[in-house]
């Protein structure tokens, strides 16, 4: 057990690194991922930066990016609920006129 702990920590303070202790090489999906769990503030800790740049960058990206997600969040919202909305609307007006016309059947 000592012995893993060892190993888990070395991996930690180590950076971004599978079980293997080999580096990860990033591709476009991993960085569309681990910027997906910064700006959505969700953070699995899968993945990580290496260098004191990387996490001092990242920490930065994170201030500036988790505003900028959540104005997205309230803009797709705001559509979604703009568009239930009309949908209702008009399901209502379909219904009304549908019960207009039964009487005189």
């Amino acid at each position: 057990m000592d012995k893993f702990l060892h190993k888990h920590y070395e991996m930690c303070e180590m950076g971004d690194h599978n079980h293997e202790g080999n580096n990860i090489q990033w591709d476009y999906v991993s960085s569309l991922f681990f910027t997906g769990t910064i700006l959505t503030t969700i953070g699995y800790g899968h993945s990580s930066p290496a260098t004191l740049g990387g996490r001092v960058f990242t920490i930065f990206y994170a201030i500036a990016g988790i505003p900028f997600m959540l104005g997205l969040l309230n803009v797709v919202a705001e559509i979604l609920l703009t568009t239930l909305k009309i949908i209702k609307s008009k399901k209502e007006k379909s219904t009304n006129c549908d019960s207009a016309l039964i009487p005189l059947l």
